[in-house]
């Protein structure tokens, strides 16, 4: 029974304001805003019973991302280590988001992660209430908390949100960045916090990362890792890992990242793209995968059950597309 303790101790609010299981559920046909459901009433639906009972025979199918890492060779799933790092019957890990600000307009995004994206498709993306979300949350037992973005160094709500954990004590405060820029103004406060972990987002190295993330300039790019490399020595109560989203895109460059990643001594943390479907793995040519496969990428391609006609026909036109409108050639970044 792959037992679960995000559904006791994790409280999850998206960045249009609804509440999740946990940030990799995949299902999202029903709604549970803050602004109509308190977060135990959300706990006492049916929605969320249904989980918890799905989850004690088997698994619910929302849930199948982490079966899908725990079925690969040598990769932890969130479930996992949810049920290493806690436990009980309290909430003590809250993940959130409360803007879609953003610089950068990555090619698995959309607008409800990136005002960019926004901006290009003419949609509005309404922004929550930090003071709303924060008040429907009880920190008295929170451990760890994840902000998320869009940016998160760039919105305003994350001032906000550092002087409220400044008030608490015994609180990690995550933070996911694109590494666009550094933080200058944010250092001092971030310092006083009783643990900071620091996850960058590095999709490639240098063309690749400026492929998938477009907007990102490597060399700039670089000098803000560098800086948050040497924040890290001066400052032990901050921890630094490389999170990678795993797609068709940029399959080829693992062997570079991993290879970053332990040059830093940085602890590499991978995750196989759930959407959108063309990108996934499956949708790339056979011939390709045989290809480019080595022994850094091999745990994420065998993966890979079977070929998806359709999905390769829809990935090389949606590749096409965002090359047109970016003036980019895939074919550039994988020779």
């Amino acid at each position: 029974m792959p037992q679960c303790n995000a559904l006791k101790n994790h409280l999850c609010i998206s960045v249009d304001g609804n509440f999740l299981p946990c940030c990799r559920y995949s299902k999202h046909d029903q709604k549970f805003h803050v602004n109509d459901y308190t977060f135990n009433e959300y706990r006492n639906t049916d929605f969320y019973n249904n989980i918890i009972s799905n989850m004690e025979d088997g698994w619910d199918e929302g849930c199948l991302k982490c079966k899908k890492e725990e079925d690969m060779d040598n990769k932890s799933s969130m479930r996992e280590r949810m049920n290493k790092d806690f436990n009980g019957e309290h909430i003590q890990f809250v993940e959130f988001s409360v803007s879609n600000q953003c610089n950068i307009t990555c090619r698995m995004c959309g607008p409800k992660f990136s005002s960019k994206w926004a901006e290009l498709q003419k949609v509005e993306i309404p922004k929550q209430d930090f003071n709303k979300v924060i008040d429907s949350i009880d920190f008295s037992h929170v451990k760890r908390v994840k902000y998320l973005g869009g940016e998160p160094f760039i919105t305003k709500e994350f001032k906000m949100l550092v002087d409220k954990l400044s008030t608490l004590k015994g609180i990690v405060l995550q933070v996911n960045t694109n590494c666009t820029l550094f933080p200058s103004k944010y250092i001092e406060k971030l310092k006083k916090l009783d643990w900071l972990s620091i996850a960058l987002s590095i999709d490639g190295i240098g063309k690749v990362d400026e492929y998938v993330r477009q907007g990102t300039v490597w060399d700039t790019k670089l000098k803000v890792i560098n800086q948050w490399a040497d924040f890290e020595k001066s400052h032990k109560r901050c921890k630094i890992f490389i999170h990678t989203v795993v797609q068709a895109h940029n399959i080829h460059d693992m062997k570079n990242v991993k290879a970053f990643a332990e040059k830093h001594n940085w602890f590499w943390s991978p995750a196989i793209i759930a959407w959108p479907q063309e990108f996934q793995l499956h949708a790339l040519d056979k011939d390709y995968v045989d290809q480019i496969k080595d022994e850094d990428n091999a745990v994420f391609l065998n993966t890979i059950s079977s070929y998806s006609e359709d999905l390769n026909k829809k990935f090389k036109s949606t590749t096409e597309r965002l090359d047109k409108l970016f003036g980019t050639k895939w074919e550039d970044i994988v020779k």
